[in-house]
């Protein structure tokens, strides 16, 4: 196998050179020079060691024989291409002068010579050759000095040998000049031609991966686009639906609050009604759901802890109804009891861990174990494939189980709407996934999938820490505490029952309450009133929205004291009315708390604190 190898090495070119264009072809230019030397050099051995005995010439032997042996060696050992190069050429130097010693310039002498000095040209360049110009010059100068001496054999057997000397001198200097020059400016030509055209390639492969990368990138916006296109009108049809079912639930939550405050104490219709309320209560976080899936929801700013969210789910009557649909499944906790807070939404928090658990137990339809860790981690570096996330502190969330996992296909739809694979009846509304995507992005955070089919898949949440501390929840106030003074109120709403609504509840805290259909009869109604409180529906079925009203209002009474009550969800036109100096943004359905706590809160907040409209 060595001599295999070996003999593979002698006959093929190299190829571990790191050299490319003029330097491969250099390389193996000398490889296959020589290889022929070597074979050529070895055929025409024998027959010059037997002319050179009957000759007597026993230099040429002993020449003869170190010229085979140096050029075998050349091709066995491991040199480096310079090393090589300068040993072929030192080669054909003394082979040269070996031969114009020995039998003058009539031999092949001047042709190795030439060939030293037109090979130096090929290998090395323009400089080296110059320096072989003048290696030869002085050398047949200093050889005419011993043939001025008459120090050669060979000039016995010739008659004017000094004359032929001159000759040939004058000519071989002339030709190896002229060729040895004219081959390194041909060499020096076409290795700048090779260079320009390697730039040209090199710029030309640029262009295209650039073009190539752009054209994913546009790709990848392109699904981007159309993702966001999908979900805009997703959420557009789901954001008309919440603000109609909020209006409709609103007497639902509204009214058994209402009904219990006339009801006694031992009445056996309490149960009844708060079921009734209850149930309008679960419809409204669905309607909830709708809205975080569009990404339309209420922002909230409060002050929570991740650990305790998920110690509430684990108790909850959501997480054991789950399990009675799972009976093998167990759920393993480990909490970092040093874990930071978070600005966010409990409600939204349970539900972003309710669905992932919900997805996971879907997964391990036989059972299996499900994993909740909670840590903390500062990350210094972006994590890839997240151009906006920023290095920070985050509270870290996992989800992880041991399921039927993810496939890659798969992986990029499962936060799409009503993209679902669980059984109906068990997962809620459907939603889960698309709500947590929604839930996670309005608390600015980031999710992260891993998934293996048939080992599992673990959900990583990456939320942005605050240093600020939990507030303690603030216990349920009494009626007394929000009861109204006779303070003047005036609703405007489109919907009729939400009109009734309203009034029946601040009608009973205490409040003498106007209520209207339109924008434009609000306005008529302050040309000559002055009510202590705008309660306003900001979208209305026809005429002008509760943004523009309030605009109007405060043309007029640029002192009106206001807050939104809305089915929709807090928008833009919400915001521009709160820039106005519009208060609190109650959200429909809400409860005679809910409403009392706005109404009374905006009642006493001072009216200086509000903004000019620019």
């Amino acid at each position: 196998m060595k001599i295999k190898n070996k003999l593979i090495s002698i006959f093929l070119p190299p190829t571990d050179s790191k050299e490319k264009g003029i330097g491969s072809f250099r390389q193996y230019l000398l490889h296959y020079l020589l290889l022929s030397f070597a074979i050529f050099a070895s055929i025409a051995y024998l027959p010059s060691i037997y002319f050179a005995i009957e000759e007597e010439l026993h230099s040429i032997i002993v020449l003869d024989t170190i010229v085979i042996g140096f050029i075998w060696f050349l091709l066995f050992k491991k040199l480096s291409f310079l090393k090589k190069s300068l040993g072929m050429l030192i080669l054909f130097y003394f082979l040269g002068l070996g031969l114009l010693i020995a039998v003058g310039p009539a031999g092949a002498g001047p042709l190795w010579l030439l060939m030293f000095s037109i090979m130096t040209s090929v290998l090395l360049g323009i400089r080296p050759v110059l320096i072989s110009l003048c290696v030869n010059i002085l050398t047949w100068s200093i050889l005419s000095i011993f043939v001025y001496l008459h120090a050669f054999a060979w000039m016995e057997m010739l008659t004017n040998a000094s004359n032929l000397w001159i000759v040939i001198g004058v000519n071989f200097i002339c030709v190896n000049v002229i060729a040895a020059i004219s081959v390194s400016v041909l060499i020096n030509q076409v290795t700048k031609m090779f260079l320009q055209e390697k730039e040209v390639g090199t710029k030309l492969k640029e262009e295209i991966k650039i073009r190539t990368q752009a054209e994913k990138n546009n790709h990848k916006l392109l699904i981007k686009l159309h993702q966001s296109q999908k979900m805009e009108a997703i959420g557009t049809l789901a954001g008309g639906v919440a603000h109609d079912l909020n209006n409709v639930l609103t007497a639902q939550v509204g009214y058994p609050g209402l009904i219990l405050m006339d009801l006694p104490e031992n009445s056996p219709l309490i149960e009844p009604i708060l079921s009734i309320q209850e149930s309008g209560q679960k419809a409204a976080a669905i309607v909830a759901d709708l809205l975080t899936m569009a990404r339309r929801g209420v922002v909230a700013t409060d002050i929570i802890n991740i650990n305790g969210i998920i110690e509430d789910y684990i108790k909850s009557p959501e997480c054991e109804k789950m399990k009675s649909f799972h009976p093998g499944l167990i759920i393993s906790v480990n909490l970092d009891r040093n874990l930071t807070n978070i600005i966010g939404s409990e409600v939204h928090m349970f539900n972003v861990i309710m669905n992932l658990v919900n997805n996971a137990a879907e997964a391990m339809p036989e059972g299996g174990q499900i994993k909740i860790t909670t840590q903390s981690l500062y990350i210094e570096n972006p994590i890839k494939g997240y151009d906006s996330f920023k290095k920070g502190e985050y509270a870290i969330l996992l989800v992880s189980d041991s399921g039927t996992g993810i496939a890659q296909k798969d992986i990029e739809k499962i936060f799409e709407p009503f993209y679902t694979k669980k059984k109906m009846g068990r997962s809620g509304t459907g939603l889960g996934m698309a709500v947590v995507w929604g839930s996670i992005k309005d608390h600015r955070g980031h999710i992260e999938v891993q998934s293996t089919e048939n080992f599992g898949t673990t959900f990583t949440l990456y939320l942005p820490i605050t240093k600020k501390e939990k507030e303690e929840k603030i216990k349920p106030l009494s009626i007394d505490e929000y009861m109204g003074n006779k303070e003047s109120i005036l609703i405007v709403d489109d919907e009729k029952r939400q009109r009734e609504l309203a009034t029946d509840i601040l009608s009973k805290l205490n409040y003498s309450v106007t209520s209207v259909e339109s924008g434009e009869k609000a306005i008529e109604y302050m040309y000559n009133n002055s009510p202590n409180l705008l309660i306003l529906d900001m979208i209305m079925g026809s005429g002008i929205d509760g943004c523009e009203t309030y605009k109007q209002i405060l043309e007029t009474h640029p002192e009106q004291n206001s807050i939104i009550a809305s089915g929709f969800s807090q928008t833009d036109r919400v915001k521009k009315a709160q820039d106005l100096g519009a208060g609190e943004y109650v959200k429909k359905p809400y409860t005679i708390e809910q409403m009392g706590l706005a109404v009374k809160n905006a009642l006493e907040t001072s009216k200086q604190n509000r903004l000019t409209f620019l």
